[in-house]
């Protein structure tokens, strides 16, 4: 006996060529932007002059993961109703955890949690992706590269001044002339001392 295939359109075939075939969008969500190897190139660019200045200055390098319990995140804790308002979570188990959102709330994590093993002054600096869980709007991106450099272990105004001067050195190093930037303080500390 000989299958009746149905010509060029067997059976079988109509039935698939028929189902609509789904693609995943190819937009970005809002917030986020891909970036292109003229960008990447800049931005490998600048992190190599904040890296040598750091080390220069005797600053360790120090990566943290990017999600954190979202507890040990501080402000943007998320509240029983809106586990992600100003974070991404997502529930693990019986914990929440987020993406972290700065790189601050990481390091006094990592601060705390090996403080005695430290040296004090610890002087830290970290270049790392953040998210924001936020409304995005023209420069304002729910991703980000962001850099920080801290002293832990220290009230020595000194150290607000080598920040200072680091600041500027990052600048200078990345193509910006003195009269591009200027370098702001505040530190209740000052007018505590003024008055």
């Amino acid at each position: 006996m000989e299958l009746d295939v149905g010509g060029s359109n067997p059976p079988g075939c109509t039935k698939i060529m028929k189902k609509k075939i789904s693609r995943p969008p190819v937009e970005l969500p809002a917030g986020f932007v891909d970036r292109k190897e003229k960008d990447l190139v800049i931005r490998d660019f600048l992190i190599k002059q904040i890296r040598e200045t750091m080390t220069k200055y005797g600053f360790e390098y120090l990566e943290t993961p990017s999600f954190e319990y979202s507890e040990s995140l501080g402000k943007f804790l998320p509240d029983k109703d809106r586990p992600s308002e100003g974070v991404f979570s997502f529930e693990d188990g019986k914990n929440w955890l987020s993406l972290r959102y700065d790189l601050t709330a990481p390091l006094a994590r990592y601060s705390a949690k090996n403080f005695e093993e430290i040296p004090k002054p610890f002087k830290r600096y970290q270049i790392g992706t953040v998210w924001r869980n936020e409304k995005p709007g023209p420069g304002r991106f729910r991703e980000f590269l962001q850099f920080d450099a801290d002293f832990i272990g220290t009230n020595n105004l000194l150290a607000d001044s080598e920040l200072c001067v680091l600041a500027s050195e990052i600048l200078n190093k990345c193509g910006l002339e003195k009269e591009d930037y200027k370098i702001k303080i505040s530190n209740r500390k000052l007018s505590i001392k003024l008055l």
